[in-house]
């Protein structure tokens, strides 16, 4: 008997040591806790969670940046020149439409002839596009005055975009590398009636065309 009350007295005494402890170690965070409010310090920060939120802001960062919008478009210069308002050298967006340039310029005169001329046609770099006016005259390569042999043999002179070469071609004022090919794939496909069917290659607007109609022939 006197066992079990030694027994239940180092029990209880146990007991009450662990609740003591427990109630110690409690009151001393709170304490803690409440003298850093008072001080107006920040309470500890999560290091996982300030990790987290730095790897997600960099991302977003990175994404921004790689926004395809904020990537400057590639700039090409045309001259226009001829029957428009505003003739000049303008700086446009690559892929441009002649009809958006011709707006640049400030459109067309009343007087100019757009018989021949396709809006819808995209402008190059380095361009030169020429809008003849209505019933305008083209000076002509051979002389009036020159015998039926000479005339003959500046004929042989032109250039017959249904044979020529991809050197020759690009001997044409203002047909570079880009358009001979173009031009050479088109007659692959459908040999040239005309000189004016010439305008039906990509590039090769009216105002290309009077540069180059007295240099060509078909046959």
């Amino acid at each position: 008997m006197e066992y079990l009350n030694k027994k239940s007295i180092i029990t209880i005494a146990l007991v009450l040591f662990a609740g003591a402890f427990y109630f110690f170690f409690n009151s001393t965070q709170s304490d803690g806790m409440l003298t850093a409010l008072q001080n107006n310090q920040k309470p500890p920060i999560n290091q996982d969670e300030t990790s987290a939120d730095s790897d997600t802001s960099t991302a977003s960062d990175k994404a921004l940046s790689e926004d395809p919008s904020e990537v400057e478009s590639k700039m090409i210069y045309v001259d226009i020149d001829g029957a428009v308002k505003n003739p000049g050298v303008f700086m446009v967006e690559q892929g441009t439409r002649l009809y958006v340039l011709l707006e640049v310029a400030g459109g067309l005169k009343d007087n100019a002839d757009t018989k021949y001329l396709n809006r819808a046609d995209v402008v190059l770099d380095k361009q030169k596009i020429y809008i003849p006016e209505i019933d305008e005259i083209y000076e002509s390569p051979i002389n009036e005055d020159m015998t039926n042999t000479e005339a003959g043999s500046n004929t042989d002179k032109l250039i017959n975009i249904n044979r020529a070469n991809q050197s020759e071609l690009e001997s044409l004022p203002g047909i570079g590398e880009v358009l001979a090919i173009r031009i050479i794939d088109y007659r692959n496909g459908k040999r040239f009636e005309t000189i004016e069917e010439i305008m039906n290659v990509s590039g090769i607007a009216s105002g290309k065309f009077a540069d180059i109609r007295d240099f060509i022939k078909i046959n």
